[in-house]
């Protein structure tokens, strides 16, 4: 067989099949060859893509950290922080009056801080503090393993230096640009400032709770702890607690709380050997004294520290000085001040007890009461009313909610339970319960305003009555007198007469009741504290004290049609006849001063007004000479200073020597202010003279026996009572009280100058008596002195018969022997 023929063995019979499935397989290999190939590249495409946007990425993190760095301020500012501190402004001894400003703070350096302060506040907020530089990955991973196992944000990442940016530069939103811009800081800083200074920064600028910034701040308003030195292991573990939540952990608003925040604190010092098993366990079980309440920061005088913060912002220009720390060293004398403060309140509230009871507060509100409307008002929530036959009814809820002002007094609210003749029964706020005597409570009056011949004449069960209880050695007695809160008002002020020095000043009540200083602001008739500017004036034209003149009634022609004639009277309603200039004053007359006024010229007691340092609107008639100008108490003061200081008086008010930075570094210094001469000094002797007789026989024979010395005085009352005034003079001391209501009302019928405002005078004085330096009247120099016969008023040399006589200075040039005191 030709070897070109087909082989028909089954051997050599093709197998398609088997050849169609290899190729078919390799096929199949190359298409999963070429998958696999198109897969790798797709991958190293993505890997190439990821890995290139990853490096744009990172780069672009990178440029915009930089770009975010570059915007951000200098660590430099760091180490010129300055702290916001309050103002604070010192009396003349160096004792502090208040501070003003929104933050209390005291910075103390870390030196003065015993180690477990400032640890403590390490162990609970950044232990790693002294490990890290600013930025703590360690912790950043331990707090987010935290928050992933409690599901929520249970524990932060940040150290304390990031805490300190975000406290002085950032704000405390939680957004990813400001937490970059904090780390960035906070790496800066802990690498220009050293860990101690961070902490000390740290520790004195944030937010303690209870108004207190900084550890020293905290160490006073929560323990009464003036120095952190005092403070013990678990008194600053449970300041230190505080800063992760004010709200939360401050222990006067949370007790259980602060306590379990504190004894984690002490564990974690504990843990972290900061302290030792037995300090941590003695800490552990210490009784939390928590001090009452927060020291005031404005302790006294707050009518005069709102007169210097005004001088210091508007006159020195010092924007926001009570947020940097000024010093500000006064003229006050807080001995004075305290006592000034304390007679006024006293004499406004007797004065206020004798012009007879304003009423209840109103009735007590019962809360399910459905037949009253409860229309609640909107100051206090406390007081509703109902319309009943055109009658108001208050409804009083019973609650201690009384006025700062005058619980420092003692008064408390109170309802009354039972009511009869002579006795009142009362609940008061505290749910304790007391009783009210007639006899001690005599000078209630009823709605005519006339004396109260029982209780029940003006009390009912259920009347709502502010109260205060009768101690006996301090303690309550359960008896209790009936108060009420005055409207009356007054106003005390002190001055050096040779110095303008301000000693102290009152403006009110009290400065928490209203803000309106009367010892400056009020300008009020100064009615008979004017007539020894008359006299002097007199003097100084040739008038002597021994000049007679006439009591008669004074007539004044109305030039107006319908206007009644002018008929001024004096104050007893009687006329005298003949009557010295000398002792006109003592008793204040009034006609006598008006004749005087008319001979000298309403022309000269106006340029005298002003001369002596009145700057207001001065009534160009008589009755000017009677005081119906209107000055403040402190104007009135200033112008008594030329009696006191032989015819000089300082040119304007003297009260801040110096103002100090927070560095105590001076800003302004004061040199006391220029005098003025208004009288000479025989005209000025002579008025002095004049108002120590009205003190030793005139009219404010009431103040001789308030001191132990010589002194002078004037009272005044404005027409209708509507002020009463007193003006004390001493050699190096000068007083106005003043008293009125700030509505022009007047005062009850028996209201004068001479027991009201001369009474505030008498206790002020006598309680700082032995502190006003002993010192006396000075004679005028370059004068002679000749002798008046008190009966016959005439000069004498005599020395034998009726020896009643007056000395009296007279400028030497003249010749008193020829002088006519009755021309």
């Amino acid at each position: 067989m030709s070897e070109n023929k087909l082989d028909n063995s089954e051997d050599n019979i093709p197998n398609l099949s088997e050849e169609l499935s290899n190729i078919a397989n390799n096929d199949d290999n190359n298409n999963k060859k070429q998958k696999k190939r198109s897969k790798l590249r797709i991958i190293l495409y993505i890997i190439g893509a990821v890995s290139a946007f990853g490096v744009i990425g990172f780069v672009s993190i990178i440029v915009y950290v930089y770009i975010l760095s570059l915007q951000l301020p200098s660590t430099d500012e760091f180490s010129k922080f300055k702290y916001t501190e309050p103002m604070v402004v010192y009396d003349a001894k160096g004792n502090i009056i208040a501070e003003l400003g929104a933050e209390r703070r005291y910075p103390i350096s870390i030196e003065q801080m015993p180690p477990y302060v400032y640890q403590s506040v390490v162990a609970v907020e950044d232990a790693r503090f002294y490990e890290h530089s600013g930025i703590d990955p360690l912790g950043i991973a331990r707090a987010m393993v935290s928050n992933i196992k409690a599901g929520k944000m249970v524990e932060g990442g940040s150290t304390l230096t990031q805490q300190l940016v975000k406290v002085i530069y950032l704000s405390p939103e939680r957004k990813v640009k400001r937490k970059i811009k904090e780390a960035i800081i906070a790496y800066r800083l802990d690498k220009e400032l050293s860990k101690d200074k961070i902490l000390e920064l740290y520790l004195n600028q944030v937010n303690f709770g209870r108004g207190a910034y900084g550890i020293q701040a905290a160490a006073i308003n929560y323990f009464g702890k003036e120095d952190v030195k005092d403070l013990t292991i678990a008194e600053a573990a449970m300041i230190a607690g505080i800063p992760k939540g004010p709200s939360i952990y401050a222990p006067h608003l949370n007790m259980k709380r602060a306590v379990a925040r504190r004894n984690h604190v002490l564990k974690r010092m504990l843990e972290v050997k900061y302290i030792t098993q037995e300090e941590y366990n003695a800490a552990v079980n210490e009784t939390v004294k928590l001090s009452e309440s927060i020291p005031l920061r404005l302790r006294h005088a707050g009518y005069f520290m709102d007169f210097v913060h005004k001088y210091i912002e508007e006159d020195l220009k010092i924007e926001d000085a009570q947020n940097k720390g000024i010093k500000v060293f006064t003229t006050l004398n807080l001995d004075y001040q305290i006592a000034a403060e304390d007679a006024l309140i006293k004499n406004l509230m007797s004065i206020a007890k004798r012009e007879g009871y304003k009423g209840t507060l109103g009735k007590i509100l019962i809360e399910d009461d459905t037949d009253v409307e409860q229309v609640e008002d909107i100051i206090d929530n406390a007081v509703v009313s109902e319309e009943n036959d055109n009658n108001t009814i208050k409804y009083v809820r019973l609650d201690n909610d009384v006025p700062s002002y005058l619980k420092d007094l003692g008064y408390q609210k109170a309802v009354i339970t039972e009511a009869e003749k002579n006795t009142l029964k009362i609940k008061l706020s505290d749910g304790s319960e007391g009783t009210i005597n007639f006899k001690d409570n005599n000078w209630i009056t009823n709605a005519k305003n006339a004396r109260a011949k029982s209780f029940l004449d003006v009390f009912a069960i259920d009347d709502m009555i502010y109260v205060s209880p009768v101690l006996k050695d301090n303690a309550s007695t359960g008896v209790y007198m009936i108060e009420q809160n005055p409207d009356l008002e007054g106003a005390v002020v002190s001055i050096n007469p040779q110095t303008g020095e301000i000693y102290a000043m009152a403006g009110g009540m009290s400065y928490f009741k209203s803000f309106f200083n009367r010892a400056v602001q009020a300008r009020r008739q100064v009615g008979s504290t004017f007539k020894p500017l008359v006299y002097a004036a007199a003097y100084e034209s040739g008038y002597y004290p021994m000049s007679v003149f006439y009591d008669t009634p004074v007539i004044q022609k109305s030039v107006k049609q319908g206007e009644e004639d002018w008929r001024p009277k004096n104050f007893d309603g009687q006329f005298m006849g003949e009557m010295t200039l000398e002792r006109a004053l003592q008793l204040s007359n009034n006609s006598i001063t008006i004749k005087l006024a008319q001979a000298i010229g309403i022309k000269k007691i106006i340029r005298y007004a002003q001369m002596f340092g009145f700057t207001g609107e001065i009534p160009a008639d008589l009755s000017v000479s009677i005081g119906s100008l209107s000055a403040s108490p402190l104007e009135l003061a200033v112008a008594y200073s030329t009696f006191s200081n032989q015819g000089m008086r300082p040119s304007k008010p003297f009260f801040v020597t110096r103002v100090a930075d927070i560095d105590n570094k001076t800003l302004f210094e004061f040199q006391k202010p220029e005098m003025t001469r208004v009288l000479d000094e025989k005209s000025a002797s002579l008025i002095t003279d004049s108002l120590v007789k009205v003190v030793e026989k005139g009219g404010a024979w009431k103040s001789r026996n308030a001191v132990n010395r010589i002194l002078g005085g004037k009272t005044g009352t404005s027409n209708d009572s509507k002020d009463g005034w007193f003006a004390g003079v001493l050699p190096n001391f000068v007083t106005v009280a003043w008293v009125g209501y700030d509505d022009y009302r007047k005062m009850g019928s028996y209201a004068v100058g001479g027991n009201t405002a001369q009474n505030i005078f008498i206790d002020y004085f006598k309680s700082i008596n032995e502190k006003v330096p002993l010192a006396l009247f000075k004679a005028p120099a370059g004068a002679s002195y000749f002798k008046v016969n008190n009966d016959m008023h005439e000069i004498t040399d005599s020395l034998i018969g009726n020896l009643g006589y007056s000395i009296y200075p007279v400028d030497s040039s003249n010749n008193p022997t020829v002088y006519d005191f009755k021309k």
